[in-house]
């Protein structure tokens, strides 16, 4: 890969447009809520944005997933779960947000800000599956300029098991009959 670079210099990593992707859009941010993963994954799971409590945290990661990827409690522990009983390892997909705040720190015009972010970034990394985390998240996903020919999934938000409206064994179900490992 040194010996492409120094071939084409011009050519940049995914990874490093995404950086410049993010300093484009979120400049005069102290803190945005970012990916996590594999920026060649053919996955890309969209949650719709962080709470209060993450975005208030360490945490600079969706789920949390840069502090650990082996949670035991809330939305991420749940994923870590799913994931872990599927044989995947979390960090082998590509997580995001759409929004990169708690929905309730942004503007329309912070909204708009975010969405035309995730539309670049979907260029960007050209996933073949979007799975989306809840209906919130889907009616959203529904609305971008992306390639028609990338599946779109959804399946419920973990929080419903932290909730207590699913079994963690319902959950799963709902990961499982999406075969993700078939994709990786």
């Amino acid at each position: 890969m040194d010996e492409q670079k120094s071939l084409f210099p011009d050519v940049k990593s995914r990874g490093e447009r995404i950086f410049e992707l993010k300093e484009y859009y979120f400049t005069d941010e102290v803190k945005i809520i970012a990916d996590f993963g594999d920026y060649d994954s053919k996955i890309l799971i969209l949650g719709i944005s962080p709470v209060q409590t993450h975005y208030a945290s360490n945490s600079k990661s969706c789920f949390a997933f840069d502090i650990s990827t082996e949670q035991t409690e809330r939305s991420g522990g749940v994923l870590c779960r799913v994931f872990e009983r599927l044989g995947i390892r979390v960090e082998d997909v590509l997580w995001d947000n759409i929004y990169k705040f708690p929905l309730e720190l942004l503007d329309e015009a912070a909204k708009e800000n975010n969405i035309k972010y995730i539309e670049e970034f979907i260029k960007i990394i050209k996933p073949t599956m979007i799975i989306v985390l809840g209906n919130d998240c889907e009616s959203v996903v529904n609305k971008l300029k992306i390639d028609n020919s990338i599946k779109i999934r959804k399946v419920m938000h973990p929080a419903v098991v932290c909730r207590g409206f699913y079994t963690f064994e319902e959950y799963y179900k709902n990961w499982e009959r999406l075969s993700v490992g078939d994709l990786l």
